[in-house]
């Protein structure tokens, strides 16, 4: 699923409206702390979805997003024509998560901005390795890894 690039994004919510319609209720698009639950919601009202009541890029229909947690302050209905609603909600604040801590600066610099790729590291016991000042692995004992 990649809201920003709309993939998946249809295909998650054919179902999800399907099992709503079922069972006459709304869908609640919930999820930890700017994990891009809004972005989500704007995917489907940009791209057109078939339940949506028109497409739009209008920055006054589309739900405020910010890399800085904690936006999104209340329930935002989003209305698809037919009776039923999506609802944009708060972020679930985790325990332990790292962005609570930072401030919006620093929050800009530690989130993902484009494809996260892969990488393989070897470092003998007594090395560590760096996650941009944020954390850090301790190679304690064993043989190379």
């Amino acid at each position: 699923l990649n809201s920003l690039k709309g993939q998946g994004v249809k295909s998650m919510l054919d179902q999800a409206y399907a099992l709503a319609k079922r069972g006459k209720c709304d869908i609640y698009v919930v999820g930890a702390a700017n994990v891009g639950k809004s972005s989500f919601i704007n995917s489907l009202l940009i791209s057109g979805w078939k339940f949506s009541k028109k497409p739009t890029e209008e920055p006054n229909l589309l739900a405020t997003t910010s890399h800085v947690p904690g936006t999104t302050l209340s329930l935002i209905p989003v209305a698809t024509g037919d009776g039923l609603t999506i609802y944009d909600t708060p972020g679930v604040v985790l325990p332990g998560n790292i962005t609570t801590y930072l401030k919006p600066s620093e929050v800009r610099l530690v989130l993902p901005s484009g494809k996260i790729e892969s990488f393989g590291a070897r470092f003998e016991a007594g090395k560590s390795l760096l996650f941009g000042g944020l954390g850090r692995v301790d190679a304690v004992e064993g043989r190379t890894c």
